[in-house]
């Protein structure tokens, strides 16, 4: 028996999914992060590219911080059509990995938390996408652990190539 379906038709991509598309491209990062209450500059770029036939994101963020060096981060971004929600898994060069919840709230802004704990201390991450459009968008990060805010971050991304 030979199907005469393709994959795309038997697992069409959901139009919901088509919101990713204004992420892809290269972007310009400019912003500060705030950790344990001292702020400092960072530069970069943010990369990503639709994956799996559509069903997905690839995104790599590189940036520099002021006095701190250089990071990495690498995210595939996932959509649950049951829930109509996504997750985002990523590694970073400090060792680090995570996997957050999202959801699209009111347009045009996303909503990813996590919770947890990390050596034997609870934790809290809200990653706050915002005021999004084809030229640029706004990302607010905060991090808490025991209750206590430990990171934060208001970055401000332009896109330099579609």
């Amino acid at each position: 028996m030979v199907l005469s379906l393709k994959i795309n038709e038997i697992f069409p991509v959901p139009p919901k999914l088509d919101r990713l598309e204004i992420f892809t491209g290269v972007w310009d990062v400019k912003g500060t992060i705030g950790l344990y209450g001292s702020a400092t500059n960072i530069i970069g770029t943010w990369s990503s590219a639709r994956v799996s036939s559509g069903w997905g994101l690839r995104a790599n963020l590189k940036i520099n911080f002021d006095n701190l060096g250089y990071y990495e981060q690498d995210d595939l971004i996932g959509y649950d059509p049951q829930t109509s929600g996504f997750q985002v898994f990523g590694v970073t060069n400090l060792g680090t990995q995570y996997l957050f919840n999202g959801l699209w709230q009111e347009e045009p802004c996303i909503v990813l938390e996590r919770y947890g704990s990390q050596d034997g201390k609870k934790f809290f991450d809200r990653i706050l996408i915002k005021d999004i459009t084809d030229k640029n968008f706004r990302i607010n990060e905060n991090h808490e652990v025991e209750g206590k805010q430990v990171l934060t971050a208001e970055l401000s991304l332009a896109r330099l190539v579609k």
